[in-house]
């Protein structure tokens, strides 16, 4: 599969979606499924890693349906951290956050795995 789901913590806080080069939307679908079953999983917030990286470009209904996967995140969905260094992929996430009233001020835009995780320990760490 062209986009890997797994927990990035052992404590369970934080899942991670890692997207390869080829990718589709069926797959990015499938992907928001075992998303939500992960964090059905558990009581708490739960924040997300998206790591696009190794994507390829998105293409013109990137919008669309990044805004039908904010519409159906778990309820438990913490903060997003979104890694990428492609500038359309900045814009659409920046776009599609600041219209959807889910996510306003709850999404980051990073450039590594690194600074992904330092993003939702900070955040965490602000919320206790």
């Amino acid at each position: 599969m062209a986009i890997r789901v797994s927990w990035d913590t052992d404590d369970r806080t934080a899942v991670r979606e890692e997207f390869d080069f080829d990718w589709n939307w069926d797959e990015f679908y499938t992907a928001l499924l075992e998303v939500a079953r992960l964090m059905g999983e558990v009581e708490g917030p739960v924040d997300l890693i998206v790591d696009l990286s190794l994507s390829r470009p998105l293409n013109s209904s990137a919008a669309y349906y990044t805004q039908r996967w904010i519409d159906a995140w778990p309820p438990n969905v913490g903060h997003v951290a979104v890694i990428t260094r492609q500038p359309m992929i900045a814009a659409v996430v920046s776009l599609v956050t600041r219209l959807s009233h889910r996510c306003r001020g709850n999404a980051s835009v990073v450039e590594t795995l690194e600074e992904a995780r330092a993003v939702l320990l900070a955040r965490r760490g602000a919320e206790d």
